[in-house]
């Protein structure tokens, strides 16, 4: 795995565990984020980066900063995950300026983003998978079911049960595992879909490559991921914890 990672996206749910994740593995992170305005996600985010803010690996960066980087060894861009129109809008603008980074500081491009049925989310994955195609020579592009787990705003606050409801979903700690295994030996500019054991044929056909649009591709196998059962009772423990920063969302 390299060791100095430009991380786009890093208020997201998945960027910033991500993020967690290469720290503790002692891998420098330069982290853009968005601004958030939505209460809830932006108490949750907040307490994370007071958490990974102490560490000495971890730098939060603008635009303005990010231009004076003379250095990094890996490019990545964590699509943003939230419903919100502004944050979209944002994120529009943003892969512009990752392309630029990209082809500046000559690094390679990982795209990653995760399933989702909402219209609007699935048009803006598609656009930016088709913006980084067609600037960048190698862009490599990575594919999730749902993800769900602690500090996740979508499923904070008694909205966990509809994960009941869905066959295709991985828990945090698995996703963050399985990409980070991934990276280590990657090879830049192909598709990789990630999925939980029993799911690899099944879930590429009917969430990620309908029209098999993709000519070359790599499915990513995670053996035994944690169960629904065991993940929901995790997010529980941690909605009981951290309650006080739910609550302040009313």
């Amino acid at each position: 795995m390299d060791k100095h990672v430009l991380v786009f996206g890093a208020h997201t749910f998945l960027g910033f565990s991500l993020c967690e994740k290469f720290v503790n593995e002692g891998i420098e992170v330069e982290a853009e984020l968005l601004e958030v305005k939505n209460d809830l996600h932006k108490n949750l985010l907040e307490e994370r980066l007071f958490m990974v803010g102490r560490n000495a690996l971890f730098h939060m960066r603008n635009r303005e900063e990010s231009l004076n980087l003379e250095f990094v060894d890996l490019i990545i861009y964590c699509c943003d995950d939230s419903k919100d129109r502004e944050l979209l809008a944002q994120d529009r603008e943003q892969i512009k300026y990752a392309v630029e980074m990209s082809k500046a500081l000559q690094v390679p491009l990982v795209f990653i983003s995760t399933y989702s049925s909402n219209v609007e989310k699935q048009k803006h994955r598609k656009h930016c998978e088709q913006y980084f195609l067609a600037k960048l020579d190698k862009v490599t592009i990575l594919k999730l079911p749902c993800v769900y787990g602690p500090f996740q705003p979508i499923v904070t606050n008694g909205s966990k049960y509809v994960l009941e409801e869905r066959n295709f979903i991985i828990f945090i700690k698995d996703a963050v595992e399985a990409i980070y295994k991934l990276l280590e030996n990657i090879h830049h500019g192909k598709t990789y879909y990630i999925l939980c054991e029993g799911d690899k044929q099944k879930g590429k056909e009917r969430y990620y490559n309908p029209n098999c649009e993709e000519e070359e591709f790599d499915i990513v196998v995670i053996e035994k991921p944690i169960s629904l059962r065991e993940g929901l009772k995790k997010l529980t423990d941690f909605n009981e914890k951290y309650k006080h920063l739910i609550e302040e969302k009313d």
